[in-house]
C-alpha cells in the first residue's frame, strides 16, 4: 500500500533528513484512516499532543502506543473527522483531507525515538 514514488523511502535511507523516513499511502477508494497494528500485533494508541495544521493540505496528529515504544504521525487528515482518544488497532482515526488528485496519507513512525521505515512495521503480519 506504500507508494514507490515516496522519495523518503525509495532508496532505503533518508533523503529528507528533517523528518527521517516516511511513507505516503495513496488510497483507491476508502479515505478512512485506521489505527495500525505493529508487526501484526494489536496495538493501543493514545494521542500524544502532537497536532498541527498543514497549509491547505489538512492536519497532522500524533499517537503513541501504550508502552511508549512506538510513536506515529498521520498527516493530511480532515480536522473535522479526528478521534483524539485512545484507539485500538482497526479503529478509525479520521478521514483524509481531500487534496483532489493528490489525496494521500503521509505516515511517520518512530521506535524508541528513532525514525524508521513505517512499512517495515505496519505491513508485517507476523
Amino acid at each position: 500500500p506504500f507508494s514507490p514514488k515516496n522519495e523518503c523511502t525509495k532508496l532505503g535511507k533518508p533523503k529528507c533528513p528533517f523528518y527521517g523516513f516516511a511513507a505516503d499511502v495513496f488510497p483507491k477508494n476508502n479515505k478512512g484512516v485506521y489505527a495500525p497494528a505493529i508487526d501484526g500485533q494489536p496495538t493501543t494508541w493514545k494521542p500524544n499532543g502532537v497536532s498541527f495544521a498543514n497549509l491547505g493540505t489538512g492536519h497532522s496528529y500524533g499517537f503513541t502506543d501504550a508502552s511508549g515504544k512506538y510513536s506515529i504521525l498521520f498527516t493530511h487528515l480532515d480536522p473535522n473527522t479526528i478521534s483524539l482518544k485512545e484507539l485500538e488497532s482497526g479503529q478509525r482515526v479520521g478521514v483524509l483531507y481531500d487534496q483532489k488528485g493528490n489525496t494521500h496519507l503521509h505516515v511517520e513512525l518512530q521506535v524508541d525515538g528513532k525514525y524508521v521505515r513505517p512499512e517495515n512495521y505496519l505491513c508485517n503480519t507476523k
